[in-house]
């Protein structure tokens, strides 16, 4: 299926901006 793949891959992006943003919010605190 290639949306669901497609969206896979999207969530996969999100989550690691997601870690990206959460480190560095850590960091500020």
């Amino acid at each position: 299926n290639w949306t669901g793949d497609s969206e896979l891959k999207l969530e996969r992006v999100l989550i690691h901006y997601a870690r990206k943003h959460n480190q560095s919010v850590i960091e500020m605190w």
